[in-house]
């Protein structure tokens, strides 16, 4: 790993400046600098015209504006780590036919809106091309330059982990990625995606991420990299949405459209599939038993016949409920396993203007226990069915509910 600092100026930086688009990249450096890589997001300061002003502005007047870093690639040209926003700022600017207007204060009392062909006919634009970037220019293993991405971008706003991991494996199989899980795919599969892993972060990649972890069956890092690595090699990313549409099918022709579109997006239909999506069902079944489950979930609990029915608390847990089988095992899909604070908090009221200062097992003074200390116990223990729900819940103290536990 080799690192060190470089003095560049701006007419060498905008030197054979090109923005061919999200698709084919910005390049600068007289063709030496990749300033967008694969991994980097696109420019964000179109319209914001304070950044724009306040950047040339430093420039214009020799006041630091931070380091820019660089990495060395394999045939001796560079990638913009960090910066790029910095960096398309200024080449835009001084763009002689596209450059935009800023308010500039070329002296004291003296602010011009001005573009740059201006500073150049009034011999003023020396000041900035003359100015010198500092540049943090690295070189090292794939490895090295991800673990290097991650430290520098804890400076900076932050990335997201699938764009860190981009930075290392980008290419035509990346790029070909990116049209199925990213923001630069269309919109058919943009909802669909959406459908199954929700609709934030399309920008930042998450549906790439998630897609990948679905595939290999993990979210360990090193696991992730690994399928980059060997994914990298080739030339699209086709058999990757293959393997995501036939999910989005299987559960569609099993179950239909979601009654809220939320209800899909934060299951694992990832190992949803690879457990149970070798097996027999009816698609008949599958649908109206949900449709079926579903309108239970959304009745009044004290209208429920619980002797009959089962007792649906969590509605996305539905869908694992039918196809593992509705077995009795299978209740915790469907079923909170713990009382939440608001039903523990009510409960101590009630208690607590029943037996004044004492425990409601014991009635003795010693077990008054304050609201942030107490347990919320099932009455008939969930083991043995016993639901959670505020009719079968009592509040003790920790030594009361040991005790219940051990017997």
């Amino acid at each position: 790993m080799s690192q060190k600092i470089k003095r560049i100026k701006i007419r060498e930086i905008i030197e054979g400046y090109q923005d061919h688009g999200e698709e084919q990249g910005v390049i600068g450096y007289g063709g030496k600098l990749n300033i967008r890589p694969p991994y980097q997001r696109e420019y964000l300061h179109e319209n914001n015209q304070k950044f724009k002003e306040e950047l040339i502005q430093s420039i214009y007047h020799g006041r630091p504006i931070g380091l820019i870093y660089f990495a060395k690639n394999k045939e001796g040209n560079f990638e913009l780590m960090d910066g790029q926003q910095r960096i398309i700022t200024i080449c835009k600017f001084c763009e002689p036919k596209k450059s935009f207007f800023i308010h500039l204060e070329i002296s004291p009392g003296n602010t011009q809106r001005i573009k740059f062909h201006v500073l150049e006919a009034q011999k003023l634009s020396q000041k900035i091309l003359d100015y010198e970037l500092m540049v943090y220019e690295f070189e090292g293993t794939d490895i090295e330059k991800l673990n290097w991405f991650r430290t520098i971008n804890k400076e900076i706003e932050v990335l997201s982990d699938q764009e860190i991991r981009n930075s290392v494996y980008h290419g035509r199989w990346l790029n070909d990625a990116k049209k199925y899980f990213t923001h630069m795919g269309d919109t058919n599969r943009k909802e669909m995606c959406n459908e199954l892993m929700g609709s934030k972060d399309r920008k930042r990649h998450a549906h790439l991420e998630k897609i990948i972890q679905w595939k290999i069956g993990s979210s360990d890092e090193d696991s992730i990299m690994e399928f980059m690595a060997t994914e990298s090699e080739k030339d699209h990313a086709k058999d990757l949405w293959d393997y995501f549409r036939t999910i989005w099918d299987w559960q569609h022709d099993l179950f239909g459209e979601a009654p809220d579109k939320k209800l899909k997006e934060k299951l694992n239909w990832g190992r949803l599939y690879a457990t149970y999506g070798k097996k027999e069902y009816s698609k008949h079944h599958t649908k109206g038993r949900f449709q079926e489950l579903y309108e239970m979930y959304e009745k009044d609990e004290d209208t429920i016949d619980h002797t009959e029915y089962p007792f649906v608390q969590i509605p996305n847990g539905i869908y694992e409920y039918i196809l593992s089988g509705e077995m009795e095992e299978s209740r915790q899909y469907i079923n909170r396993r713990t009382f939440n604070d608001k039903e523990k908090r009510n409960k101590w009221k009630e208690q607590n203007k029943l037996w004044p200062n004492k425990n409601q097992i014991c009635k003795k003074t010693e077990c008054n226990t304050p609201m942030n200390q107490s347990h919320g116990d099932h009455i008939k223990p969930y083991s043995k069915g016993g639901r959670t729900v505020p009719s079968n819940l009592q509040i003790l103290c920790a030594d009361c509910n040991r005790r219940l536990s051990n017997k």
